[in-house]
Parts: C-alpha cells; structure tokens; sequence
C-alpha cells in the first residue's frame, strides 16, 4: 500500500510538504506542488479518509488555541517563546488564554472555544476525567506540555526527580535543615509542578534518614515579592535552617534577598537552590535545577503541527532531561 511516506521520497520532500499540498496550503511553491502532484500521479496514491478529515480540520480556522496559566510567569513565557517559534513559521495563528481561576479552566474547556481552533496545546495543567471525555468527543489533537496524560500526547520533565536531585546535593553537602519554599501543594488549577517536587523532597530527605518539619515549608506564590515575603516568615519562626529549596528561580532570587537583608552569608550560612534556570538566576550565581523551558514549548508544538497534518495520529508521551547546574548559593 502506498503511503504519504513513499510520495514524500518519490518527490524529495518532507511528509509535512506532501500534507501542506494536499491541504493546499499557499506556503508550498508552485514548483514543490508539481513535485508532489507528480509523485502522487506516479505511485496511484489515494489520501485515505481519515487523511481527507484531518485535512478538512486543518482549513476550518487555521487556529491553534495556548492555555497557559499566569502566563506573565518566567516559566510560561519561555514555554510560550518555544512554542512561537514553531506555530510562526506555519500557516497557523495563535488564540492565547489565560487561566488563572477555575471559571477560566472551565470556559477554556466549551464548544465555544474549540470550534474556534484547529486543535490546542495545553501548558501546566492537569486534565481531568470531564475534561478529557469533553475533548475526545471535539476529535480535535490537543498536547500536552509540562504536565501528562495517558490519553493525550504529553511533552514533559520529571518534577520529582528534580526535586530529589537538588535536595540529595544539598544534604551530601552537610546541609541537615532543609527548609522548602513552594507553590500550593494542592493547586485547584490542577498544576502538579509543586506536589510532584514536594514528593521529591520527601524523598531525598527521607533516604537520608532526615525528617520534614511542616514549619520549615512555606507554600506561596511566584514573584519576587512572594519569595522575600518566604524568607522573612522563615526567619520570623525561628527555626534553625541551612539550606532552602525553592520550586522557582524567582522564588529563590526573592528567598536570597531576605536572607541576605537579615544578615546571613549566602552559601556559608544558608545555602539555596531554585528551579527553572532563567536567565536572572544566571546572572546572580543561583544554584538551580535547570528545565528545557523553551524545548519544551517547541516539541510540543511540533507534535501538535504533526497531528493537524496527519502525520503521525499515535500517541507521543516524551520525557525531556533535567539537570542540576551547581553556582554560588550552594
């Protein structure tokens, strides 16, 4: 059986060019057409159904919706920078929401939003079982990125084991009171992020034979503000700490800031380490656990292009590498 595979090599172009042809879409050049169109008449190729319905779905709007929650969060817009960079150089245009409640969550996940898109890229969020039975039944691809589900192509890092990894070092560093700085464990969004990393935590602390003291994790948001406001709360209870792990570069950044305002010397003292890698926490020496921000948000879109062109209708569940990258602060 002949497949869009073999068109591709029989005219000498990718399987996305032989798509975007039998899509007609205006970005193959008249030439590339008569390759293609010619390689087709050759080998008697005929688009199976499913081919033709995805093709239909592709020129319906053209449109390809973001989820993202708080998307003005470094971590969002570097996701969100990845996923431009592929989605600007297709003939598709991006519908950004912004969901930073459950009413959001929830108008994001209706009719009404998918009949406006092609398909949907959904960043940091839990799907749960309604919403997944809602989106089978559109029979539009939606990917997944920083977050998974069996169900659903899912582009992802592995949040407990970073965790893990940051607070082993510390702990085979000499380091015994590890305070935590999170987000909510328990986030109503569905973000799993800071569960995944309080696991991680538990963990590592745990194969040491270390215990975690409650009054040593803060669970706060993600600014600069939220962070300082972290340390001080830390230092007010006065309970003794030489290290904090943060879920945040920018948690971490505000942490370090409170710590060296009260007096403490930064590793000497207290040493931290955050998560994400941006580019501040470069310039200030930060330890951190640095996470493909970028690659993610591009992979992902990727996947998805792949899927609006019938490329590839399987599932793709990829885990990308963490590591930890050790500076100044621990």
């Amino acid at each position: 059986m002949i497949t869009i595979k073999d068109v591709a090599k029989e005219a000498g172009v990718s399987i996305a060019t032989v798509s975007r042809v039998l899509n007609n879409s205006p970005k193959v050049s008249e030439e590339t057409k008569r390759k293609v169109l010619e390689a087709i008449n050759r080998l008697g190729y005929s688009p199976s159904f499913v081919a033709r319905s995805l093709a239909k779905k592709t020129l319906k709007t053209n449109v390809i919706s973001i989820v993202v929650p708080f998307f003005t969060r470094d971590f969002f817009m570097e996701v969100l920078r990845g996923i431009n960079s592929v989605i600007s150089k297709s003939d598709y245009s991006i519908h950004l929401y912004n969901v930073e409640r459950i009413e959001d969550k929830e108008r994001v996940f209706s009719k009404e939003v998918f009949n406006r898109c092609d398909g949907m890229i959904v960043v940091s969020l839990n799907i749960q079982k309604k919403e997944a039975e809602f989106i089978k039944e559109t029979g539009k691809p939606v990917v997944l990125v920083d977050s998974y589900h069996p169900e659903f192509s899912s582009v992802y890092v592995d949040n407990k084991k970073g965790a893990y990894m940051a607070v082993k070092y510390l702990i085979t560093t000499g380091r015994k009171k590890i305070a935590f700085v999170s987000g909510a464990i328990n986030d109503p969004l569905g973000c799993m992020a800071s569960y995944k990393r309080y696991e991680g935590v538990l963990e590592a602390l745990r194969e040491a034979g270390l215990e975690f003291n409650p009054l040593l994790h803060i669970q706060t948001g993600f600014s600069l503000e939220k962070g300082y406001r972290a340390g001080k709360i830390l230092l007010n209870r006065g309970i003794p700490f030489d290290a904090v792990f943060c879920t945040s570069d920018i948690q971490a950044i505000g942490v370090m800031s409170a710590l060296v305002e009260s007096g403490l010397k930064i590793p000497e003292d207290v040493a931290i380490i955050g998560f994400d890698d941006i580019s501040d926490a470069r310039y200030l020496g930060l330890s951190t656990v640095r996470q493909p921000m970028g690659e993610m948000g591009e992979v992902g879109a990727k996947v998805l292009l792949d899927l609006l062109l019938g490329i590839d209708s399987s599932f793709i569940h990829l885990e990308l590498p963490l590591e930890l990258v050790i500076r100044l602060t621990s």
